[in-house]
């Protein structure tokens, strides 16, 4: 096997022979189903541990309030706050509770004046939060939220939003580190080629 480079001199892809890829592909297809499963169980095991947190942190929370925060923040493939591993599941389901709540239980929609289809300016929305923010508390702590989640989630999300503007975080890249004769050699994305 040798890597394949583009002019830059940066790794593209991967070259080896044909009987390896097929065997790769057949293999592939073999166990598809197989995977499939172990995503399910994963995505459901991941969504019980999800909705077990928010009814210990929140017991007063309406039922179906439950599955939309899960629907909505634990989607994959979205970058919302609930697939982040970044901090601990009981600050996701805070955050994610605290969005929800901001969307569905308050005017912040209708403030901004937008169907989440436009850009809206930063100091816009910012502005909205403020004015809002008193339905969120009294929400957040009618669901039995506490004061003490309350500060820490919101320190955690002023936090990530000042990494973000740093440019310390990427958006959708995931980076994929593996070793190449000895050498350790990084991949961008996840579709890697053979």
């Amino acid at each position: 096997m040798s890597s394949s480079q583009n002019g830059k001199g940066q790794d593209i892809g991967l070259r080896c022979p044909a009987e390896v890829y097929g065997f790769v592909l057949d293999l592939e297809v073999a166990t598809r189903a197989n995977r499939e499963e172990h995503v399910i169980k994963k995505d459901l095991r991941d969504n019980s541990k999800a909705r077990a947190a928010i009814l210990r942190l929140f017991p007063q929370i309406p039922r179906d309030d439950i599955e939309k925060v899960i629907e909505r923040a634990f989607e994959k493939a979205t970058g919302r706050v609930g697939r982040t591993t970044l901090i601990t599941l009981d600050d996701r389901v805070a955050l994610a509770v605290w969005a929800h709540i901001r969307h569905e239980h308050t005017l912040y929609d209708s403030i901004l004046g937008k169907k989440r289809k436009t850009s809206v300016p930063t100091s816009d929305k910012e502005k909205a939060r403020r004015q809002i923010r008193p339905v969120i508390e009294r929400v957040f702590l009618a669901w039995g939220g506490t004061e003490k989640l309350m500060k820490s989630s919101r320190l955690i999300h002023h936090k990530s939003k000042a990494v973000k503007r740093r440019g310390h975080r990427s958006s959708k890249a995931t980076t994929t580190s593996f070793k190449t004769k000895g050498r350790p050699a990084t991949k961008r994305n996840a579709k890697q080629r053979l």
